[in-house]
């Protein structure tokens, strides 16, 4: 099951997911302390969710723990539609098949109260790439090239 993260949880927790969400930033990021200093804003702010794959709701210990991640809403300027994208996935363990299926629903709902026409995210993780093709996301490529 996955658990939305409140400001004050995240205050909390931060020094626990900090390095799991610096490792993962989407590859549009750079991995300065600048870039995991805004994240943490938007996460207090709720510009960005953070959300915990838990074995039990009620236990935030390390064995119940399957991993985090962060969420934001994108909008295209130009189509102007919204999305939920995936900014950073972590994995403590690995996370069952059950559990990412559940996760997703959950974040399916949360996107769609939020009128995001699609769930996004960047991973290179071929069990992330084929658990997510199960459930019905199609696989793109992204190219990137630093200037």
């Amino acid at each position: 099951m996955i658990v939305r993260m409140a400001p004050e949880q995240i205050a909390n927790i931060w020094d626990y997911v900090r390095p799991g969400i610096l490792e993962t930033l989407a590859p549009v990021a750079d991995q300065s302390h600048e870039t995991i200093q805004r994240v943490l804003r938007s996460l207090l702010s709720e510009d960005m969710q953070l959300w915990m794959g838990l074995e039990d709701p009620n236990d935030f210990s390390d064995k119940s723990i399957y991993g985090f991640m962060v969420t934001t809403i994108y909008t295209d300027l130009i189509s102007g539609t919204s999305s939920l994208l995936v900014y950073s996935l972590f994995e403590t363990r690995e996370i069952p098949p059950m559990v990412w299926s559940l996760g997703m629903r959950k974040l399916g709902d949360f996107a769609s109260v939020n009128k995001c026409t699609n769930i996004i995210a960047y991973t290179e993780i071929p069990r992330i790439i084929e658990l997510s093709r199960m459930l019905g996301f199609k696989q793109m490529t992204f190219l990137r090239k630093e200037v």
